[in-house]
């Protein structure tokens, strides 16, 4: 009716990696009406479309590499028509290569595999800078400590990598004293833990 208001919000990623589902939302909020028609688009074709009393719809969508455009748009009549349409451009981008050295099984792999393109060797590639971020898994210094110019080499052009503990890594894997772990932010001291017992580490990355 004359006096009825509605409006659109909508939430969601801007950049988001090419065959990984991503989840957006479309907020509505109503005043003075019950239901009202809610139409959701991405690049002309339909992904919600009906009449519905829902103040949040939730779309899930898996996207193609290149850019894309959703749509939102509420009808009826409306003191600010301004408020019924809401747009949002998305960017696709290729799967980031990341290289996983392992030198055993790894759950892991069946985490990078859902979102990289991911590559697994138990020995240093010579080009590292195709990758996006290396993950050493529980290697020990002897297989690192030949690689360290390399390493130092990505690391200076702003990359990263990340050092996961077992028991051969760290300690146990010999980096005290070691050329790799001059690399490292951390100083390298003596575990108590017998295989088998588990730690908790949390990891936060500070970077732009």
């Amino acid at each position: 009716h004359p006096g009825s208001q509605k409006r659109l919000k909508k939430e969601g990623p801007h950049r988001v990696i090419s065959g990984v589902e991503n989840t957006f939302r479309v907020n509505v909020r109503r005043f003075g009406v019950a239901t009202a028609r809610v139409t959701v688009t991405m690049d002309g074709e339909s992904l919600f479309d009906k009449e519905t009393d829902q103040e949040i719809i939730e779309i899930e969508k898996t996207f193609d590499e290149g850019y894309h455009r959703l749509e939102a748009r509420v009808g009826g009549i409306d003191l600010f028509p301004q408020n019924n349409e809401a747009y949002h451009t998305i960017k696709v981008i290729p799967r980031p290569k990341v290289l996983l050295l392992t030198e055993r099984e790894t759950p892991l792999l069946t985490i990078f595999n859902e979102l990289y393109e991911t590559t697994v060797t138990s020995n240093v590639p010579s080009n590292l800078s195709v990758f996006y971020a290396i993950v050493a898994n529980d290697v020990p210094a002897a297989t690192l400590n030949p690689a360290v110019a390399a390493f130092k080499d990505y690391l200076t052009e702003g990359n990263g990598v990340v050092v996961v503990g077992g028991f051969n890594s760290f300690d146990r894997g010999k980096y005290k004293g070691s050329v790799f772990e001059t690399l490292l932010p951390v100083s390298i001291g003596a575990s108590e833990k017998k295989r088998g017992d588990s730690d908790i580490v949390v990891i936060i990355d500070i970077s732009g």
